[in-house]
């Protein structure tokens, strides 16, 4: 059985708290008593989580945010950028993430390992097919086919970037105490998007310091999109697991409380190691009361 407490994302709290205090409190009134900072936590919205009063087990880069989401894709400010001024400089807002990942007293920084030169028009027309109902007609299946070969061949030139990134990072992480782990990706012009290009990713780092961070929801819509079979990625990668997301799935939308998609969690809990940090990443829109019937949903299944 899992020894690890389960812990609830902020990414809960967005749109629904002005104050992380209220949100540790509501977390605590379900029964939560570990907690992970999201990437969408403001400086202010920082200001207000009360150290030394909670219990941070994971933050997701970045955090706090500096700039928009939209302005980092605009910029092309990713660890995997192919322009050495801009992967600099995602590597060092990874690095302002590290620093408060220490200060709040986390063990593992989740981290997404960048983009390739890719459009996502493809995987758009894929996704209206999958919703169509068409996943099985020739149609989907050229699609995905011509999509999954422009992946593959222009993955590689990013995924040396960024795993020369992430190694970069070694020495921060080692006199930190930190862990960082990449985690699945949920479009296909990201990387890792395969289970393959995260085994790259980790190959050569000490595991205690470069991980594997699984997402339910990421990795079961790349099996419904036709890429990867979702227990691929934990046959592969669980001896590097640092740590699980959990949130259900409706068709291609994901980040609903467990119990209320299609997520076969039995089917994943025996691949889960005892040790990792297991988390509830569900958007506000989910009830208090669906959260805690998630969390009773996933102790059932013995994911937590």
């Amino acid at each position: 059985m899992p020894t690890s407490a389960l812990g609830l994302s902020s990414m809960w709290a967005i749109g629904r708290f002005q104050r992380l205090t209220d949100f540790i409190a509501a977390g605590r009134a379900m029964g939560f008593e570990c907690f992970e900072l999201n990437h969408k936590v403001s400086p202010e919205l920082l200001s207000t989580l009360p150290r030394n009063q909670v219990h941070i087990t994971s933050v997701h880069h970045p955090c706090p945010v500096l700039l928009p989401s939209h302005e980092v894709k605009a910029r092309g400010l990713f660890i995997s950028s192919t322009d050495e001024e801009k992967r600099r400089q995602a590597v060092n807002m990874l690095r302002h993430t590290l620093r408060t990942a220490a200060e709040v007293g986390a063990r593992v920084v989740i981290v997404h390992a960048g983009q390739i030169d890719l459009g996502p028009e493809l995987e758009q027309e894929l996704s209206h097919l999958y919703r169509a109902g068409l996943s099985g007609s020739p149609t989907f299946q050229e699609i995905q086919a011509r999509l999954d070969s422009d992946h593959r061949a222009r993955a590689p030139v990013h995924l040396e970037i960024a795993r020369r990134s992430l190694h970069e990072l070694l020495p921060d992480l080692e006199r930190l105490g930190l862990c960082l782990g990449i985690e699945v990706r949920v479009h296909y012009n990201q990387i890792p998007s395969r289970p393959e290009e995260a085994a790259y990713l980790l190959e050569g780092a000490d595991p205690a310091l470069l991980g594997y961070w699984h997402d339910t929801g990421h990795a079961e819509r790349l099996e419904r999109l036709g890429f990867v079979p979702h227990v691929a990625w934990l046959e592969e990668l669980h001896s590097r697991l640092a740590g699980v997301h959990f949130s259900d799935i409706q068709g291609l939308r994901d980040h609903l409380a467990p119990g209320l998609g299609e997520i076969d969690f039995a089917g994943l809990a025996s691949w889960l190691p005892p040790h990792i940090i297991r988390t509830c990443e569900v958007q506000h829109w989910n009830s208090p009361q669906d959260v805690i019937a998630g969390v009773a949903h996933l102790r059932s299944t013995g994911c937590a």
